[in-house]
């Protein structure tokens, strides 16, 4: 095994209190009972001047306007659009959702030994079983913790999940030595068993980065009250907390321009 710096990581940068952060601070900003939780939206229609979302417990919710924020294939496949047009229909089916067939390892320690030694924590291996690793230790060092982006295809994760977590582990010695060996926890979690957000076409294909789609992608739909604004419809790092955050954007904006 050979240790080499990494190269240069772009001006790469953490959130405090991580991605969860930017969704409290706004949601702070909206009324009390704005936000509704686990309220999965199965048809949208049109009446009249408004959109009608239905719910899957029967609810249905009336607004001049919707975004959708959700994978691209899984809003065609679970999500019955009233006249969406079929060029569109065919866009969305062809994008891949980036990760949703990965699967995340989250190992937790006392504190970062790693740092007591000049390490940062971040390794790429193609070995494995974790074939990308990162410090993910909060702020004020109360606790250790590494992520990593699980190599193993998702039917071998799921057959034998015993066997990759002694994998993992041993990895772990092997990249940061002895000390790597006292894990306080290991906690995994695989997005190819989210419903909402791993397809069959995701699992079908091998993982495959979206490129930037048309901007179709990026119009209004059913007379401008239908946008979508999920990380893969971004024409900048599309797939990525960074697409995510420009397509959100992006839609807002032109919403409001026709205002």
């Amino acid at each position: 095994m050979t240790r080499q710096p990494l190269p240069g990581q772009d001006g790469i940068a953490r959130l405090s209190g991580g991605p969860t952060s930017i969704v409290e601070a706004i949601e702070q900003r909206l009324e009390p009972g704005t936000v509704r939780l686990d309220s999965e939206v199965v048809a949208i229609e049109t009446k009249e001047n408004d959109l009608r979302v239905h719910l899957r417990d029967g609810a249905v919710a009336r607004c001049a306007t919707a975004i959708l924020a959700t994978p691209l294939r899984i809003a065609v496949e679970r999500i019955r659009i009233e006249a969406l047009d079929p060029r569109l229909s065919g866009v969305m089916l062809q994008t891949p959702t980036w990760m949703a067939q990965h699967a995340k390892a989250v190992i937790l320690f006392k504190t970062p030994f790693w740092r007591d030694r000049g390490l940062s924590g971040r390794v790429a291996s193609r070995i494995g079983p974790l074939v990308e690793i990162h410090d993910h230790s909060p702020e004020n060092a109360e606790l250790g913790a590494l992520f990593g982006f699980v190599g193993w295809p998702a039917k071998d994760r799921q057959q034998d999940p015993e066997t990759l977590e002694a994998e993992i582990r041993r990895q772990l010695v092997r990249c940061f030595g002895a000390d790597a060996a006292r894990v306080e926890r290991v906690i995994l979690h695989d997005w190819a068993l989210e419903p909402l957000i791993c397809s069959q076409a995701d699992i079908a294909k091998p993982p495959e980065h979206p490129d930037v789609g048309p901007d179709l992608l990026r119009q209004g739909h059913l007379d401008d009250r239908l946008w979508f604004a999920v990380s893969e419809t971004s024409d900048v790092s599309p797939g990525l907390i960074e697409g995510a955050l420009v397509a959100g954007q992006t839609a807002a904006q032109r919403i409001l321009s026709k205002r």
